[in-house]
């Protein structure tokens, strides 16, 4: 019924996914809340290992410990934990999204691309700012691959194009799922 008429998530539909994912628990428990916090906690801790792995890639070993340590005591994160919000399921799929896109920037394996636009679409469906993500990703594709790299343009657009359709599928099909 919240879902109807004049209801709140009729008029704010980009929380579906968020309420669908909450009616889960309450579906299966009589006080959910301390699974969907502990869901949190296990949310925020495989971000802090995320994004070490995204600074570590990136740099070092000694930057990743150094990136985890400030995310993981970062105040806005530490509080997050104990809400229910959409973020603390979207922050990791973004996470990946981009630890992935970095995977794809350095070993230019197609499925690396493709899976990253999976993630960045999974992470859109609880907090719908993936589309900024998505264009950075093509912006800096363009720069470091294209641009800077003046060969194989046919290969680099069907890159771009795997990390569209990654990102356009889970969407679509949970889309018409809902419909």
């Amino acid at each position: 019924s919240a879902f109807h008429g004049q209801n709140y998530f009729a008029l704010f539909p980009h929380d579906s996914i968020t309420v669908l994912y909450f009616s889960l628990f309450f579906k299966f428990l009589r006080n959910p809340l301390f699974l969907i916090k502990f869901m949190n906690v296990i949310y925020e801790t495989v971000s802090v290992y995320i994004v070490y792995l995204i600074a570590k890639n990136t740099y070092n070993d000694k930057v990743g410990k150094i990136g985890a340590l400030l995310i993981a005591l970062f105040p806005p994160f530490i509080m997050y934990c104990s809400e229910t919000m959409a973020e603390n399921m979207a922050i990791p799929l973004f996470l990946i999204s981009v630890y992935l896109f970095i995977k794809y920037i350095d070993t230019e394996k197609i499925y690396f691309i493709f899976l990253s636009g999976i993630f960045l679409s999974l992470g859109g469906l609880f907090r719908p700012v993936n589309i900024v993500f998505l264009i950075a990703y093509i912006i800096y594709y363009i720069v470091k691959k294209v641009i800077l790299k003046k060969k194989r343009y046919i290969l680099k657009l069907i890159c771009i194009s795997m990390l569209i359709a990654g990102y356009l599928l889970p969407t679509v099909i949970i889309s018409n799922i809902l419909v």
